[in-house]
């Protein structure tokens, strides 16, 4: 006997010959790997609804399932041509962007030949020719700019009230206040950089350059707790460099998720 519990609570007991619930076992076996195998990240496109007309148009950010660190870049719609900054991460659905980053120096920058995944994003500035990708983990980012005249430069900015510091030539932390909340960032560069810290009264900005270097990676942790924790949420999970690595890491995870849900028909 097999009891089958609906959805208003009734129970109802069914009689089912041992075979049958065999095949029916091994039928829910093979469609749930034939989802699995049809989950394709490759075919969301996270720029619907991305240009606004009347309304304020959505953000679909770079993030994984059910995390914390969501990145998009800061630009007035799709349809805008100039890239202002990227957040580190955001504090909430169409809330405050936390910190920013930008490379080649601070300001607005003309974009092309721009890639956007769940998973990753990537883009190339007109002027400047810097490529420019991110990916990301549940509590972490991973940015890798590449710069064709080998002169690597990158802004590091508080977006709103609060301070950055910096130590040891690699590492960039501090703090943003909103909502009578605080969010704590721990980051590092892949190589050492010179560093030029600017006050902005509430704000730090944070100039970084280094010469004769055409990649320069830059990995963080963010937390609501404390710096310190944004660094554990870094060793935790980016360990190690290697931006391919988590870029990868963070497919595959779309599409486990994605490879919950099966779709016949059509053409």
């Amino acid at each position: 006997d097999l009891l089958y519990t609906t959805e208003i609570g009734s129970t109802v007991r069914m009689r089912i010959p041992f075979a049958e619930l065999l095949k029916l076992g091994f039928l829910a076996a093979v469609t749930s790997l034939a989802g699995q195998a049809a989950g394709q990240v490759e075919f969301v496109d996270p720029t619907i609804g991305n240009v606004g007309i009347l309304l304020e148009p959505t953000r679909p950010a770079v993030f994984l399932p059910n995390s914390m660190v969501r990145m998009y870049p800061i630009r007035a719609d799709a349809l805008d041509d100039r890239i202002a900054s990227f957040p580190l991460t955001i504090s909430s659905h169409r809330q405050e962007e936390l910190f920013s980053i930008m490379p080649g120096s601070a300001g607005s920058s003309a974009y092309d030949q721009e890639k956007t995944t769940p998973y990753y994003f990537s883009t190339r500035f007109d002027e400047s020719l810097i490529q420019t990708e991110f990916t990301a983990t549940e509590r972490c980012g991973y940015f890798r700019f590449i710069f064709p005249d080998g002169k690597a430069a990158v802004v590091i900015a508080n977006r709103m009230p609060g301070e950055l510091e910096t130590q040891g030539g690699t590492v960039v932390s501090g703090e943003e206040r909103f909502k009578n909340m605080k969010a704590f960032v721990y980051g590092e560069f892949s190589a050492p950089v010179v560093v030029k810290i600017e006050n902005l009264g509430e704000r730090v900005r944070v100039n970084v350059s280094r010469q004769s270097e055409r990649t320069l990676e830059f990995r963080y942790g963010i937390s609501f707790i404390s710096v310190e924790q944004a660094k554990r949420n870094l060793r935790h999970e980016i360990p190690a460099w290697g931006f391919d690595k988590v870029k990868e890491e963070g497919k595959a995870r779309w599409n486990q998720v994605l490879g919950r849900i099966s779709v016949e028909g059509g053409t």
